[in-house]
């Protein structure tokens, strides 16, 4: 293998790493977004208002469009 095939494989490795570790960071930080959206949504829809569920129903498809991000991405 010559150095410039040699040098474009470690480059695309150390890119597939930092991808990987990206993809990590972006699921840790979705955790803990759902872990509080599961309070903040047990709170809302305790009070059973049609404003509390709408705000409840936006923010789910929020938290949706995030995952179909982070997954998309992994794949």
């Amino acid at each position: 293998m010559d150095n410039r095939k040699l040098e474009f494989e470690i480059d695309r490795k150390n890119l597939e790493f930092e991808i990987d570790r990206i993809k990590q960071e972006s699921l840790f930080v979705y955790d803990l977004l759902i872990s509080r959206y599961e309070i903040l949504f047990d709170i809302l829809h305790s009070k059973q208002t049609q404003e509390n569920i709408n705000f409840c129903k936006q923010l789910w498809n929020f938290f949706c469009r995030i995952w179909k991000l982070i997954v998309g991405e992994a794949r």
